[in-house]
């Protein structure tokens, strides 16, 4: 289930998140935008390949290109654009998920959020995730949720640092994740 129709075209500024000088829009993806979407995980998951880093392997990625345009087409992608140009996408979900043992506190589920490599603001990351904090679904939502795979060490450390608490490891049957939320208010 993706988030209401009304979480479309909000600015940083609208959600009380400062940037600066950089004016982030946030708004649902486009399935027009599907290819774009996907170029972006790419992106992200070629980067981490050449870090050594397992968290969404090329191949893995390749397979779920249908999955994940389905999902886009199923209003659970956002994106965030600078200037009319994409620069880092989120998929956000509300639905229990199995990972999490199918638990109904309202929740938002983030997965597959990336960046352009070559976006000017190294913060967009953590701007991305501060913005998500701020939505607010139809429902009162008291989480965030996300996993990483276990092995991503720096990843782990990073959650943490933006006040996540680590809930444990599971396996999905293909590989072993970490998982962490964040209540917000």
């Amino acid at each position: 289930k993706s988030l209401p129709q009304n979480h479309n075209l909000k600015t940083a500024a609208e959600l009380g998140v400062s940037l600066g000088k950089m004016n982030l829009i946030l708004s649902k993806a486009l399935t027009s935008e599907s290819e774009e979407v996907f170029l972006v995980l790419m992106e992200s998951a070629l980067w981490l390949e050449s870090l050594n880093i397992l968290q969404w392997p090329v191949g893995w990625l390749e397979n779920k290109k249908v999955e994940i345009f389905n999902s886009i087409g199923e209003g659970n992608f956002y994106v965030f654009k600078v200037g009319g140009s994409i620069e880092a996408v989120i998929e956000i979900k509300s639905q229990p998920e199995q990972l999490w043992n199918y638990d109904n506190t309202p929740s938002l589920y983030i997965h597959k959020l990336a960046k352009r490599r070559n976006t000017e603001n190294k913060r967009i990351g953590e701007i991305v995730l501060s913005l998500v904090s701020k939505i607010k679904s139809k429902r009162e939502v008291s989480k965030i949720r996300l996993d990483c795979i276990s092995s991503n060490q720096k990843l782990k450390e990073y959650y943490l640092s933006k006040g996540f608490e680590f809930c444990g490891n599971v396996s999905n049957g293909e590989v072993e994740l970490s998982l962490y939320q964040k209540s917000i208010c």
